[in-house]
């Protein structure tokens, strides 16, 4: 394994695809990418980070048939943040991403095919405490009716009213991520770790990254 062949890779792709490649854990390309002061992000990670990270991350326009999906290079980067090794992870509101190993999705619409078709306003079948990381993308618009309607084709989801299930299937110490329009009010049971704001390219909405952590 070349220093030379991963720090080509990594240039690409994530972490965490890096790892699956070359046969070792995301800490080892990590480790290696610093000593060849290689790394591709800002050395920040929320492991041991005291206080609230706030930073701006300019990511590129999401691309894809499936309108709502991430901006281009934000999971990379989250996974650079968190440290995605060995966790368990899930996408809510998932709509037509792609899961890499150990990440389950859930969305309403089965036509996607999620690893778990529920509608978030509701109870979902979950056990509690089941991820270490929980992403949460929801749709929203401020003229539901004649936009978010004909993207999404259901009703209107109203800000919070997933978060509590969020929580709840989210393990002590595990990361609640949410990309929305709005800085999120502190949920029950966690603390705040992050505000973040995401640019996606002209014409596009400004974002915000809220990053929680479930209290032990």
């Amino acid at each position: 394994m070349k220093a030379e062949q991963i720090i080509k890779f990594v240039h690409e792709n994530s972490y965490e695809e890096a790892a699956e490649k070359f046969g070792c854990s995301r800490g080892k390309i990590w480790s290696i990418l610093k000593e060849n002061n290689s790394l591709k992000y800002k050395d920040v990670t929320l492991k041991g980070f005291k206080g609230v990270y706030t930073t701006s991350w300019a990511c590129g326009r999401p691309m894809g048939k499936y309108k709502g999906i991430y901006p281009m290079g934000f999971m990379k980067r989250l996974a650079n943040l968190i440290d995605f090794d060995c966790k368990k992870i899930i996408h809510l509101f998932s709509g037509s991403i792609t899961p890499l190993h150990n990440h389950d999705t859930l969305d309403i619409n089965k036509k996607l095919n999620p690893t778990i078709t529920a509608d978030l306003r509701e109870e979902i079948p979950v056990k509690d405490n089941s991820y270490d990381v929980l992403i949460a993308d929801p749709p929203y618009d401020s003229d539901w009716k004649t936009y978010g309607r004909k993207l999404y084709k259901s009703d209107v989801v109203k800000p919070y009213s997933f978060v509590k299930e969020a929580v709840r299937i989210t393990k002590p110490n595990g990361y609640i991520c949410i990309l929305h329009q709005l800085v999120y009010k502190t949920p029950k049971n966690t603390i705040r770790k992050a505000v973040i704001s995401i640019t996606s390219g002209p014409n596009m909405r400004v974002r915000v990254l809220n990053i929680f952590q479930k209290l032990p």
